[in-house]
């Protein structure tokens, strides 16, 4: 088997464990939240992961795949990916932020203020990532 073969072999096995493991982790939370958790407790948290999956939604503009199938894949593409993602997940979570006094009265539970104030810290947090590694993805190292 040719070195390149391999390496491509061994970096999907890699790629397919990790989405595996990334499920597995959120399968066991989620079980050991529920088991933790009151029922009302529950219904916050699940309140909230759907709030975030919501500006997950809007905020996703495909540069990582952009990236990933882009013939010349120079800096300046990378530094405008980075830019775009952080401008759009920037004002997300700071609309979350905002929103969440919002949906906390619409759900009449002010505990979810600080649930989705938190979660949208950690979803800026987030438009710090490196896209830069899809220089490493895409030679497969």
């Amino acid at each position: 088997m040719s070195n390149n073969l391999r390496k491509g072999v061994l970096s999907s096995i890699l790629l397919i464990l990790d989405s595996v493991a990334k499920k597995l982790v959120g399968l066991i939370s989620t079980l050991i939240l529920a088991r933790l958790l009151m029922p009302e407790d529950f219904g916050i948290i699940a309140i909230a992961s759907l709030m975030i999956g919501f500006i997950e939604i809007l905020s996703a503009t495909g540069s990582a795949q952009y990236l990933m199938r882009v013939d010349d894949l120079d800096s300046d593409k990378v530094n405008t990916s980075f830019t775009i993602n952080f401008i759009i997940k920037t004002f997300m979570s700071s609309s979350m932020i905002v929103g969440s006094f919002f949906i906390a009265d619409f759900y009449e539970d002010p505990r979810l203020v600080d649930v989705l104030v938190s979660l949208s810290i950690v979803f800026f947090l987030h438009s710090f990532q490196n896209p830069g590694i899809n220089f490493l993805k895409r030679s497969q190292n």
